[in-house]
């Protein structure tokens, strides 16, 4: 592990998953206006990124827009233009362009980046620090993809990096992989600064014990309780959040 000086919103800020939202159109996930809740809250932001058509950053969790939007379409598909006739849920909003967040955030909180682990998710690295490059606000890096988090091992290894895993109970991977994924094997790629593991896996998952002993940070995802996060408390330094204001 490459070990920086982690900085102490990465340790004791709890950060606001997908943006400060309501879990519902109220205030979408992922939205500006989650994101300007959060900012006026004081609470660092978690927020997923893919590459549209048109190699524009996009701030959306799903491969597929059917969650979200009601349509049958992937959102690596679109364009950035075609982007604007999609809506949050059942609200006003549309689907933010990173750009957009990175004005409306403006560095009054750090942003926790997430890149989508998607095969055609691989060219987003440029486009990214394109923006990156131009943002002064503070903001680290995480994907479940170590081969996305390697590239700023090789490129841009000044910039924080965390690698997220879980139980991987649910995904359609082969055994073998999971395992891998699970237990963190590819850490050797992506040198981690952190970590960043389901919560519900926490106390199951040998490994995290191994970090703490050697002073890695742990975030825990995602915390949906006050109860959940004091269990939480013995394995991780933080949380990442919603549903509850902790």
């Amino acid at each position: 592990m490459n070990m920086k000086k982690i900085p102490d919103w990465i340790l004791k800020d709890p950060i606001a998953h997908r943006g400060l939202h309501s879990g519902d159109e109220r205030i979408p996930e992922n939205s500006l206006s989650a994101f300007k809740e959060a900012a006026l809250n004081g609470f660092p932001i978690e927020l997923d990124i893919h590459l549209l058509k048109d190699k524009q950053v996009v701030v959306f969790h799903d491969d597929g827009l059917n969650r979200v939007c009601g349509v049958d379409i992937e959102i690596s598909t679109l364009t950035s233009s075609e982007l604007q006739a999609y809506r949050l849920f059942t609200s006003g909003e549309k689907i933010p362009l990173l750009k957009e967040v990175l004005e409306v955030v403006d560095g009054r909180v750090p942003l926790l980046i997430e890149l989508k682990d998607s095969k055609l998710n691989k060219g987003i690295h440029e486009p990214l620090m394109t923006l990156l490059n131009a943002y002064e606000g503070k903001f680290a890096i995480q994907s479940f993809d170590p081969s996305l988090v390697e590239w700023f091992v090789l490129n841009e290894p000044h910039i924080l990096r965390g690698q997220l895993s879980g139980s991987y109970e649910d995904d359609e991977l082969d055994a073998a992989l999971k395992h891998a994924y699970r237990n963190y094997n590819f850490n050797h790629l992506s040198k981690p600064d952190f970590i960043a593991h389901e919560v519900e896996d926490l106390a199951q998952n040998a490994q995290i014990l191994k970090f703490k002993a050697r002073e890695i940070p742990i975030l825990a995802w995602t915390v949906r309780s006050h109860m959940q996060a004091k269990e939480a408390s013995a394995f991780c330094d933080n949380i990442i959040f919603e549903s509850f204001l902790p």
